[in-house]
């Protein structure tokens, strides 16, 4: 089972990364190149003075670092000890990686939520990245890694927050909320039997829940066969929460047996306050009925504001296709579409999203991702016992 450090950087990783041509040729080590293979040189690791915590150590040792030609290849494994230097727990931190500003794949970011570190605690920060810059760098450092955002308890924050860790971390940050809230009302309720009778349906959940990749389209449109039906366009089913500040007025989509084309959906702010931003869960449904998270529909990224009882509409060119295997087709053809609001930021910072309860009145929640609390609990149960969760969540 995959540790919750570990899935925590990869679920939360965000990365474009360049490729690399297979025929490059490494350039010799010998000047100013060898000077650039050092990690102590070409890696920087900084935190704003306005971000309370500190770093006690960092190890740079397993970085890797390659000149190719007019490229650098860098292999950075970077693991940092912070302290937290605030009078609150810390909960969540998202690194910033920048290697080249404006190129593409410059910028990336890694984020650990879930945490509970107190005042004066330290935690380990990890960073696991493969990065392509040109070479020679025109700044003092290669790559600069820093704090780009941290969470505390009453949802404060403090960072930079280049990579809109802000929303990102306050998001984890009340879904865990939500859960330990669940689980603690069961073991008040139920005591220790229903808890892990509870715990053991979300692992066997979350082993069990239909999978499916979205790929964006670039040279798949080959794999649609002939067999496959013409381009039809299927109108979007909406899972409506009575409490959610935006409603699903309508959505479609053109559709090719896996193909998905243009999806459509727009969106009416029910709220009394304007809206920065929202995200919104798209389901898809097979021949059979089975229903599959495909992620999120792709939203407006300029975050104009949506006033009080304004509309907006997702309007996407593009083209994915929706496969099982990560082929390119997988043999699937969908039957159906939905959507849902995932969550929504508001213009003051404040966020919204579903209830259990909303979840589970609409069976969402046997297709849609469990939070990432609910799978570190889960992992502990694994590990530990029902115990060591009871443990857990009493240091809540």
């Amino acid at each position: 089972m995959i540790g919750t450090r570990r899935f925590a950087r990869r679920a939360a990783m965000t990365l474009c990364a360049l490729v690399v041509c297979a025929g490059a040729r490494a350039q010799t080590v010998a000047g100013p190149a060898a000077l650039w293979q050092d990690p102590a040189r070409a890696v920087n690791v900084e935190i704003a003075s306005d971000v309370p915590l500190s770093l006690v150590s960092q190890d740079l040792s397993k970085t890797k670092i390659q000149v190719m030609g007019a490229l650098m290849v860098i292999d950075l494994n970077c693991r940092l000890e912070v302290r937290n230097d605030s009078d609150r727990f810390l909960r969540g931190v998202v690194m910033g990686v920048v290697t080249a500003e404006h190129s593409p794949g410059g910028k990336a970011s890694v984020a650990v939520p879930s945490l509970n570190i107190p005042p004066d605690g330290t935690t380990d920060l990890s960073v696991d990245l493969k990065l392509v810059r040109p070479f020679p760098p025109s700044s003092n450092h290669a790559v600069n890694l820093s704090i780009d955002g941290a969470l505390f308890t009453n949802l404060t924050f403090r960072g930079p927050n280049q990579f809109d860790s802000r929303r990102k971390l306050v998001v984890w940050e009340k879904e865990a909320e939500r859960d330990r809230a669940h689980f603690k009302s069961l073991l008040a309720a139920g005591g220790r039997r229903q808890l892990e009778t509870a715990i053991q349906v979300s692992v066997q959940r979350q082993q069990q829940r239909p999978r499916l990749q979205a790929e964006l389209e670039q040279q798949l449109r080959k794999l649609i066969t002939a067999a496959q039906p013409l381009e039809r366009r299927i109108a979007l089913s909406r899972h409506d929460f009575s409490e959610a500040p935006l409603e699903i007025l309508s959505g479609s989509a053109l559709v090719e047996g896996s193909r998905v084309i243009s999806p459509e959906i727009t969106v009416k702010n029910r709220s009394p306050k304007p809206v920065r931003y929202y995200e919104l869960g798209w389901l898809v449904s097979d021949g059979s009925g089975v229903r599959y998270n495909t992620g999120l529909v792709p939203v407006p990224t300029d975050r104009s504001q949506l006033a009080p009882g304004a509309e907006a509409s997702t309007r996407s060119q593009r083209s994915f296709v929706l496969n099982r295997d990560g082929s390119g087709s997988g043999g699937f053809a969908i039957g159906s579409m939905s959507g849902y609001i995932r969550n929504v930021e508001f213009e003051d910072g404040s966020v919204w999203i579903p209830t259990r309860r909303d979840l589970e009145a609409s069976s969402l929640d046997r297709a849609t991702p469990v939070s990432v609390e609910e799978q570190r609990l889960t992992q502990l149960y694994g590990r530990q016992g029902v115990e060591a969760v009871i443990t857990e969540l009493s240091r809540f």
